[in-house]
């Protein structure tokens, strides 16, 4: 679920991770037993009313258990299909019989999610991308270890 103004954002924001972590230890949840799930995925969110740099995606309100907006107006891709569609310009799934992918932005960086971002186009739609990447995964791996718990663990689709 998205709370708050429908838009493209991190799936994994750094803060959310280490209040829910803190929150398993203050239910007494021993730190040894806990291991903090980084994504090795991240979401295409196709964008309304923005521009090929514009740093905001408002998305389509598609609600989803009580809330009018949710990341299901994305779509999740894979760390191979992210840095394809990055490096190489490689139409990911489910844009893959577009004309052309082009990404116009750079690799860009969110402070208050403490995640990577970027944009491309296909066929005239803005797309937004967010995933973890090394960087981003480092401060949730710093995090684990600071707040004591046993270690972190990758999840993909």
């Amino acid at each position: 679920q998205i709370y708050g103004k429908c838009i493209a954002s991190a799936n994994a924001p750094l803060a959310t991770a280490e209040h829910a972590i803190r929150r398993y230890l203050q239910l007494g949840v021993p730190p040894e037993k806990l291991i903090m799930g980084t994504p090795w995925y991240g979401y295409m969110y196709p964008c309304l009313n923005a521009g090929p740099q514009d740093d905001i995606c408002q998305l389509e309100l598609v609600p989803w258990r009580g809330v009018n907006c949710s990341d299901t107006a994305g779509s999740e891709m894979t760390f191979m299909r992210i840095m394809n569609l990055f490096d190489r310009g490689v139409c990911p799934p489910p844009v893959a019989n577009a004309t052309s992918c082009k990404v116009s932005t750079e690799m860009r960086f969110d402070a208050s999610t403490q995640s990577p971002y970027f944009n491309f186009v296909a066929d005239s739609q803005v797309y937004q991308v967010w995933f973890d990447n090394a960087a981003s995964s480092q401060l949730k791996y710093e995090a684990a270890r600071r707040i004591g718990i046993r270690g972190v663990g990758p999840f993909t689709l």
